[in-house]
Formats: C-alpha cells, sequence, structure tokens
C-alpha cells in the first residue's frame, strides 16, 4: 500500500506482490483561502482522508466482496 498525500487529497493505491495494481481510491480534503494566493488545509481533514484510505480501496462500492483483504496485504516496518 502506497499514500500519496497531494495538495487536493490523499490517493492510496495497493499493488499485489509483482507490483500490479489492485486497487486505487483517492479522497478530496477542502481547501482553506484565508488571503489572495494562499491555501491551507486542516490537518484534521487531511488525516481523516488517510484513515479512509484503506478501506475505500479494499472495498469500493463497485468491487465484489470476494478477493483480497485487509489481512492478504503483505506489511513492512
Amino acid at each position: 500500500m502506497s499514500i500519496d498525500q497531494g495538495t487536493t487529497g490523499s490517493t492510496v493505491i495497493l499493488v499485489d506482490q509483482v507490483g500490479s495494481l489492485v486497487a486505487k481510491a483517492t479522497i478530496d480534503y477542502r481547501q482553506i483561502y484565508p488571503h489572495a494566493g494562499w491555501v491551507e488545509h486542516n490537518p484534521e481533514d487531511i488525516w481523516q482522508s488517510v484513515e479512509r484510505h484503506p478501506a475505500r480501496a479494499w472495498f469500493p462500492e463497485s468491487r465484489s466482496h470476494f478477493g483480497p483483504t485487509p489481512c492478504d496485504a503483505p506489511t513492512a516496518g
């Protein structure tokens, strides 16, 4: 699993043992513009977007409930 923290949202990808894409999910978060040319983010919005990613990647509405589960994901670290 890899998480990309971008300017407008968080993206998670899951790959199998040979590097093939298994699932991908993106969650956008709110942009705050306090002044012209400035952008800020609420850290809680960012954290919540990362917290929700694994479940959305493993169980999006369009995916069958059969197949890999979070328990099948290899871990490191």
